[in-house]
């Protein structure tokens, strides 16, 4: 199973948390669904739980795409009754895996038990030291990572980042003129981790020679998950920059070489504002 944290919708009030949630869960559902993966999405209290037996890595392909993840792990969960139990299952997962390598235990609780993270990790630390080359606190050669949730122990090695932001879709519609260039496609992927789904418009100023960069720049847009319903449109420009020089003689101002291609879209823009659907 895979664990699925997320940072900024944990600091939203409950009603906006609880749908921004369902946005994201709804994401990764789509997802899963459209590289043919079959898989139970729940969550919990801060986490979203991706249950059942799909690939590792299609499941990681569609979680490291997905705005509003801050990261994933892939976990082997089991039940327990008390601390003993959680060494136990650290033995038999790890000790193999620990030869030759330094280590360190983290560990984090929620729910009510008889012991504190700090006793997860001495315990485990203890019991693990003889199978390994060392403990190394700073930076050890792996991170052995525990998270007990009521009587439900979580055991994964690796964090791996997401996108973070929210998730798309959780807010309004914008809409993005892209050219070939690499700023206006870098500010279209940070207002999608916004959660603003994006429209996006190719202005073309030298075509079809930065058709090319744009298609790019675009494939990379577009597969961030949740934008399956962005609307790509072009429009060219080709003697805007000669028409600009012919009439200042000089450097075309960068102000308006930029308003002239976005002043036809404005009543798009006007269109897209609503809310999150």
């Amino acid at each position: 199973m895979f664990i699925v944290r997320y940072s900024e919708i944990g600091l939203k009030g409950s009603r906006a948390r609880d749908r921004m949630e369902q946005v994201l869960m709804r994401n990764i559902k789509r997802g899963l669904g459209e590289l043919g993966a079959s898989a139970e999405v729940k969550r919990g209290f801060g986490r979203i739980y991706i249950m059942g037996n799909p690939d590792s890595k299609v499941v990681a392909d569609v979680l490291s795409r997905t705005m509003g993840v801050k990261s994933f792990s892939d976990a082997v969960t089991f039940k327990f009754q008390g601390l003993q139990e959680i060494v136990n299952i650290s033995i038999e997962l790890w000790s193999t895996f620990l030869k030759g390598k330094s280590f360190a235990v983290r560990a984090r609780r929620t729910g009510t038990h008889s012991f504190k993270s700090t006793d997860i990790m001495r315990s485990v630390g203890d019991a693990l030291y003889k199978y390994s080359e060392s403990v190394d606190l700073s930076s050890p050669d792996v991170e052995l990572s525990i998270e007990v949730r009521e009587n439900t122990a979580y055991f994964y090695t690796d964090s791996i980042p997401g996108p973070g932001g929210l998730p798309l879709g959780s807010e309004g519609k914008l809409v993005a003129l892209v050219s070939g260039g690499i700023d206006s496609p870098v500010a279209a992927w940070y207002v999608m981790k916004r959660g603003c789904p994006t429209d996006i418009i190719f202005v073309s100023l030298a075509p079809p020679i930065d058709t090319v960069d744009f298609l790019r720049a675009a494939g990379k847009l577009l597969k961030a998950e949740g934008a399956v319903e962005f609307q790509r449109g072009q429009i060219c420009f080709p003697d805007l920059e000669k028409e600009l020089l012919d009439a200042s003689q000089e450097d075309p101002p960068a102000g308006l070489l930029k308003q002239r291609p976005a002043n036809p879209f404005a009543p798009v823009g006007r269109g897209n504002r609503q809310g999150p659907k």
